[in-house]
This record gives structure tokens, sequence and C-alpha cells, in this order.
């Protein structure tokens, strides 16, 4: 990596929201009141600078925005808010001819070489595209020259061919050779060998390597395979429903990951060896509503280590649970509707509806006052007093992981130049958000 102070390109507060097709009712009903067009907030504050040199890796589960993040810093998306700088220069708004000049610096390898060749063109059209686009001489000798370095070779026998007569390790290379035959700055590859067969990633992530290398391009890896990052990318970005949730080096994030979600991904990566032993964190549910963005922590609702107040003695399983049935309740408790999807009858306000309750969300060893708390709630909820419930649960469980969003704020380790998006962690220069009941008194110590 460049030595060279200076970014190739900073990213503040990038956005990319999207409209919620929803119907024609929905759409007049937005159109002629004042309520809000629904969006699926894909990209959602993403902040981060990328050096000359430098391979750096977004990495999460599918539906967090990384493929997002990529077609925007592209340009193939226009940013909803944000600015993205290239040396230096605003080009989050670029269009026309300046957009163009700025395209020629910065290209993409897609995921999918079966889709992303075109294959009525042949090779050597499809290298020879961009270089007539821009203006290029010599297109016949600078296709060349990037078929050969993609170890395509003799070069004139692919420049012929058209995609269906190339293998699927061939075609990514020709999509690899089609990014470099411009002589770009940076390069975003997206995925580059998930469509690929075992045996052939180790060539095309070698010769991703060696381009990197040679030709001191700085370079955006999006993938899901941390392993994969780990052996490409001198730093690591950790994406969760729109969010860098944690950042740093290759060897921070990998030998000491810091934020839950990150942790879970670690310890999901197989061990070769049968005999390592290691501690497991299993995530529950699913990647989150990018519509209805949750309030505070986006991961709040399957992070192991939500923050419980600080005078309440809880353990975590029970105080999950005890959120959990906070959660159903603020989203309004159908006692029918929770009764038929437990156990597939209709029921009421029975001792057995209340077991299923206790099934469900009374985990761990509760105190006797949590226990008290959580058996009242579910005596309201049986007897249909939602809201009475639902303020008895705020007066005790709560907590600032679903107040305070931790992304917002900086949240800087300066020992180890990273950040980390978790309440865990101190704010670099500030003390750790300092949580209160929502509403209610502070809930009392347990006996």
């Amino acid at each position: 990596m460049s030595t060279d102070p200076d970014p190739i390109l900073e990213v503040e507060g990038l956005n990319k929201h999207f409209d919620v097709k929803s119907g024609l009712v929905n759409d007049l009903r937005t159109r002629f009141t004042s309520a809000e067009k629904e969006r699926v907030h894909a990209v959602d504050g993403v902040d981060f600078d990328l050096y000359p040199g430098e391979a750096m890796g977004i990495a999460g589960e599918s539906g967090c925005g990384k493929t997002t993040t990529a077609m925007t810093l592209a340009k193939l998306h226009q940013p909803t808010s944000g600015t993205i700088r290239f040396r230096g220069e605003d080009i989050t708004d670029l269009d026309g001819k300046e957009l163009t000049k700025f395209r020629q610096n910065v290209q993409m390898i897609f995921q999918d070489p079966f889709e992303s060749l075109n294959p009525r063109m042949t090779v050597y059209d499809t290298l020879a595209e961009p270089l007539q686009i821009h203006e290029v001489p010599n297109k016949r000798a600078r296709v060349a020259r990037a078929l050969e370095f993609a170890e395509l070779q003799p070069a004139e026998q692919y420049l012929d061919s058209y995609p269906h007569e190339l293998s699927g390790g061939e075609r990514q290379r020709i999509a690899i050779a089609r990014a470099i035959v411009l002589d770009p700055d940076f390069i975003i590859a997206d995925e580059p060998v998930s469509m690929l067969d075992v045996s052939l990633r180790a060539g095309v992530l070698s010769l991703l390597e060696r381009m990197t290398n040679e030709f001191g391009l700085s370079i955006v890896y999006i993938s899901h395979d941390l392993s994969l990052l780990r052996h490409m990318c001198d730093r690591i970005a950790i994406m969760y429903m729109g969010r860098i949730v944690e950042i740093g080096t290759t060897e921070q994030i990998i030998d000491d990951p810091k934020h839950p979600y990150t942790q879970a991904l670690i310890n999901a990566v197989p061990v070769p060896d049968p005999t390592t032993g290691r501690e497991r964190v299993e995530l529950e549910g699913e990647v989150g509503d990018a519509v209805h963005v949750p309030s505070g922590c986006r991961f709040r609702h399957r992070c192991p280590e939500v923050i419980p107040p600080e005078e309440l003695e809880i353990d975590q399983r029970t105080f999950r649970g005890a959120m959990s049935l906070r959660a159903e309740v603020d989203r309004g408790f159908d006692a029918e509707a929770f009764w038929e999807r437990t156990s597939g009858e209709d029921g009421s306000a029975s001792e057995e509806f209340k077991e299923i309750l206790r099934d469900e969300f009374v985990l761990g060893e509760p105190s006797r006052q949590n226990r008290d708390v959580l058996e009242e709630a579910i005596d309201l909820l049986a007897e249909g007093e939602v809201d009475r419930a639902g303020e008895r649960l705020r007066e005790r469980f709560h907590s600032v992981c679903e107040r305070v969003d931790p992304a917002t704020e900086e949240r800087l380790d300066v020992a180890d130049d990273r950040r980390i998006a978790c309440h865990l962690y101190e704010p670099s220069g500030g003390d750790r958000a300092v949580d209160e009941p929502s509403t209610g008194e502070s809930a009392p110590a347990d006996d």
C-alpha cells in the first residue's frame, strides 16, 4: 500500500435510498396527504477513506448494502445524499462529460461473468468498447496487452471469441481485462470469484493481487467471504443494514473482532482443524427491515450483548427475552394471532396461553423482581391490556442500544486506529452513553 497520506477516495455520510413500489393506492395516498413515501435505506451514512495502492474489503451478510455501496461509489447509482471525493474533487453530482471522465479512472468487476459480458459481442469488441468511448488510441495493442496480463495467451486466440465459447474462469479474466484496459486508478470488485468453481478461484485471485501490486491500483473488494478478504485486503469494513459497524486493519478485524456482529461473522468461518476449539457467537433471526429502520443500534434485535440498565442485575438471556416481549408488545400485540402462530389453534386468555408466553419470552434465570414484572405483563396481555403491559415492561426493561445509534457517534480507538459502532465501547474523547429508562422511574436493583 502507498504511503501517500492523501486518500484517493473520501466517502462521507453516503446515503442511497430507494422508493418502495407500493402500488397505485399508496402512491396516491402519499401524493395527496402528508404521509411520507416509504424508502429502502440500502446505504445509510457510510464513511471511509481509500488510499493509493490500498486493498479494502467490505463484508457482511446478504442485504447489508455492500453491492449498493459499490454501485454508488462507481456512480452507477446516484447518491441520495452525502459526499464522494475522488483525488480531492467532489464527484457526487457529476454528470455528462465530467462523469465520463471520472469513469475512465474507476472500473468495476461484476460478480457474474455469465451475465456481465454481452453475448453478442466478441472479446475484442468488449474490451475495445471503453477505449472507443473514451477515444483512446492504439485499441488493438491495448486490448492485446490487457488480455495477456489477464493470462489469456496468446491474445489473438481470444479476440474473435464470443462469451459462450469460453469457460467461467476465462470469462472472469475477460472481465478483469476489461477493467484494466483503460489503466484506471481504482477498481471495485463485487464478489469477483463467488460464481467460479473452487479450482478456478485461486488463479483469478492471484491475478487480482498481481494487478494491485504491479499497477499500484486501489481496489475495493465486496464479499461475504472473510477468508478471501483476509488474504486480499489491507483493511476491512463490516456492514450491517446500510451502516459500517466496524472498520480496521485486516489483522484487527480477523484476529481481534470487537463488534458482536463482527465476532459472529468471524466465528462462522470454518476452521480446517477439527480439534481447534473456539467460542461460538450464535445470531438469531435475519437482517432487519431496511424500510422500517429500528431506532438506536440496528443490530440490537439480534445482538447477544444488549446493554441493560446499570442498576438492573440481569443475565443476558433473560434480558433478551424481556426485550423481545417488549418488542412484540410495542408492535401492537395481537393475542389471537400470537396464539395461532405458536399453537396453531384458536385460544383465549387461559393458563395455557400464558404458558406459551412464558416459554417464548421468560428465558434464562430471572430474579424474583424480574419474574414478577414479566408475570404481571403476561397477565395483562392475557386480559387484553396491551398498553398497560407495555408501560410495565418499559419501566423496567430498557437499553441505551434502543435509543442511541452508535454509528452516528465518532467511536475511534486512537490506540489502534479503528472504528467500532457499538455502545460496548467508549467513543473517542468521551464517556460511554449512560442508560436511562425510556419511561417511568429507574428500575430498582434486584434483591
